[in-house]
């Protein structure tokens, strides 16, 4: 019987070394991510990494459309491995370490968070937009990426200084983060209690 609960007592106070779960609401998900960019760091249930990889695919083709690029060299923007070798988790892992790097040089200060409802549809076009000359399978990929972006939520982080743009996916019942880019110009500021 001892045995017994002494494992129940270690079990539970095991529990209480579990992280907390992410908050609900995209607002409240949004500055806990900056937060969390800003101490520990981004650990791998912050972001969906399977969708950043495929939004940072057709930021690389959106960017060479942009450049007016021939189809040789679109084909080569979608194709092309922009670190080779490099293992997915490592892969992974430097995108998140570049992220948090980023938020913690730019964003300083008390912070708050909006939905911004109208913003979502053109930031997912911008990644989505189907580009003449473009690949077939790019332009299938495209309107898959616009399709699986529907339920997200673009959220407008601004703090005392500096503002970034969170686009986040449903993820159980929490988010997870999968475009970040800054405002710049756009920071409206924090009002103040």
């Amino acid at each position: 019987m001892r045995g017994l609960l002494g494992g129940l007592s270690i079990a539970i106070l095991g529990l209480g070394a579990c992280k907390p779960a992410h908050p609900a609401d995209a607002g409240g998900f949004a500055t806990a991510f900056v937060d969390a960019a800003r101490g520990e760091g981004l650990g791998a249930d912050w972001v969906d990494d399977v969708m950043i990889a495929r939004i940072r695919r057709a930021q690389r083709l959106q960017n060479a459309a942009k450049a007016k690029a021939t189809p040789e060299q679109l084909a080569r923007a979608w194709n092309d491995d922009p670190t080779p070798g490099l293992p997915y988790e490592q892969r992974s892992k430097l995108q998140r370490d570049r992220a948090a790097h980023g938020i913690k040089r730019s964003l300083h200060g008390r912070c708050d968070a909006r939905d911004d409802h109208e913003g979502v549809a053109k930031r997912v076009e911008a990644v989505s937009a189907s580009i003449e000359g473009a690949p077939a399978d790019a332009k299938e990929e495209l309107a898959r990426l616009a399709r699986d972006l529907s339920s997200a939520h673009l959220v407008r982080v601004n703090c005392d200084d500096g503002a970034v743009g969170l686009v986040l996916v449903p993820s159980g019942k929490s988010w997870q983060a999968v475009d970040v880019f800054p405002l710049g110009g756009l920071h409206m500021p924090v009002p103040q209690p």
